[in-house]
């Protein structure tokens, strides 16, 4: 994960659109996000980035530790 890249958004934007943003390859920024907010996060990613992106769909249970990892919040409130 690319540090420059997890600093183009703040937390509360990578847990409400339940993105992470993790590198860049090819001229594409690279997000990771999971298939239940797959479409939140293309809407998100189209309205704030101005570049092209590319997205790397995980499994819930590894978005969800890669948020806590990059953007940790209590863990009361990543249940919510």
């Amino acid at each position: 994960v690319d540090a420059a890249c997890v600093k183009l958004l703040n937390r509360r934007q990578a847990w409400q659109f339940q993105v992470v943003p993790v590198g860049r390859k090819k001229g594409e920024l690279q997000l990771v996000t999971d298939q239940k907010h797959l479409a939140k996060a293309v809407n998100f990613a189209a309205a704030t980035f101005g570049e092209p992106v590319f997205f790397i769909t995980a499994e819930a249970e590894a978005l969800h530790e890669l948020l806590m990892k990059h953007y940790p919040v209590p863990q009361h409130m990543a249940d919510y």
